[in-house]
């Protein structure tokens, strides 16, 4: 799901970075909404532990009357 790759201008301090060989996307309708989130996982190997990040969530529902798209957005 991910690789450790050298970073080409850090290279010589040996610094690493993440390079994520698969994203995770999900859909789930909740009365005619679209909820969207992106979930990363990260693993430090030499410290055997698990960083999560998580992206934005965006709602997008139907036209209201007036036309405007309905949309909400909020950080998890």
């Amino acid at each position: 799901m991910m690789t450790s790759v050298e970073n080409p201008k850090d290279s010589e301090k040996g610094k690493k970075i993440l390079k994520f060989d698969k994203v995770v996307k999900a859909t789930l309708a909740i009365e005619c909404l679209c909820v969207y989130f992106i979930t990363f996982e990260a693993k430090e190997e030499s410290k055997n532990e698990t960083t999560t990040y998580q992206a934005r969530v965006n709602y997008y529902g139907h036209r209201n009357s007036d036309g405007k798209r309905f949309h909400e957005s909020f950080d998890v």
